[in-house]
């Protein structure tokens, strides 16, 4: 390797002066852009929370998710000044002696971290607040069933079930997604997941009384599917239920005959908050019973063609979404360049 003189202290290559000038000069303003961003996006994702306390806490975690990136930044431009200061004299003169030389070594480098990339060394490497999570009401649906080292032919069919509930439900929606998927027997890097159904995020931000009802029968969808199934239930949907719990809340809220107690602090109002829950939860439950009902042939097909196939695109299940029935009241959202995630 060619032998260079490190320049240590105040640099001279114009090039690099002038990088450090401009380093200075942005550092700030971009600082007090991505800032503001993320408070944004903060108070956005308090205020679609249902309780005064979820608010706050939301917020807490987003002022924290804002420092760190504040710090990570302010860290990243003194390390890239310094860098600059001490060694963008002997960077240039490096690139005038032998260029190609140092554009092998930067593609090299470039090879390298794709390589990490691929091989997933990354996944877990968020700086930026952690693994991206669903919110019902400003992006996705979600429901998790926790992957087994070895999937036994039991699970696959529970997972199939579950599955297949959360996509049927994707019938009722008007038009239905185009890019939905079905995905059964993968992983999703270090989240574990074993199964789920995809169709994008929809657009509309702020969902209509039909839209969080079928949200909500579509996250109980896979429990009872597989209760439909095998007349029993996997430990699969506790994310289901969360989820569920979130929009109830929210739909009880803005929506229900009997108004949810957003700050309820007495034994009376959390046992008033809990009934008329279960009572949401029971009624439900058995809309969806009585949908599979009517649609047993349509779903036991699915579930078999996702067993067989592991990935179903729209291609692949439109002829059975055209024979869904719906009962009277179900709810067929009308969505206008929309759609929405299933996990």
């Amino acid at each position: 390797m060619m032998a260079l003189e490190v320049s240590m202290g105040v640099p001279s290559e114009p090039l690099v002066v002038s990088l450090i000038e401009a380093l200075s000069k942005m550092a700030g303003f971009l600082l007090g852009i991505g800032a503001t961003h993320t408070l944004i996006q903060v108070l956005k994702e308090a205020s679609n929370l249902g309780t005064r306390t979820e608010r706050r806490h939301a917020v807490a975690q987003g002022f924290l998710r804002l420092l760190l990136r504040c710090t990570f930044f302010l860290l990243s431009a003194v390390a890239a000044g310094w860098f600059l200061s001490h060694y963008g004299d002997t960077a240039v003169a490096w690139w005038q002696k032998d260029p190609t030389q140092v554009v092998t070594y930067l593609a090299a480098v470039v090879v390298i971290t794709a390589l990490g990339f691929f091989a997933g060394f990354f996944d877990d490497m968020r700086f930026f607040g952690g693994a991206k999570q669903a919110s019902p009401v400003m992006g996705s649906l979600a429901s998790t069933a926790q992957a087994t080292v070895h999937l036994s032919d039991r699970d696959v069919s529970v997972a199939a079930a579950h599955e297949a509930g959360h996509a049927l439900l994707h019938a009722a929606l008007v038009p239905v997604p185009t890019d939905i998927k079905i995905s059964l027997g993968s992983s999703n890097g270090t989240h574990g997941v074993l199964a789920f159904v995809t169709a994008g995020t929809r657009e509309n931000r702020l969902p209509s009384k039909e839209f969080a009802h079928w949200e909500m029968l579509t996250y109980l969808a896979g429990t009872v599917a597989e209760s439909f199934a095998f007349k029993q239930q996997s430990m699969g949907a506790t994310g289901d239920h969360r989820q569920w719990i979130n929009v109830a809340i929210q739909y009880l809220s803005c929506f229900g005959e009997e108004v949810f107690v957003g700050d309820a602090s007495t034994d009376a109002e959390i046992k008033y908050n809990r009934a008329i829950l279960r009572e949401l939860r029971e009624a439900h439950i058995h809309e969806l019973a009585d949908f599979f009902l009517v649609n047993r042939e349509v779903f036991h097909e699915l579930r078999e063609r996702l067993m067989t196939q592991h990935k179903l695109v729209h291609e692949e299940i439109k002829d059975l979404f055209d024979r869904v029935i719906f009962p009277e009241g179900f709810p067929r959202p009308s969505l206008s360049a929309s759609s929405v995630e299933i996990k």
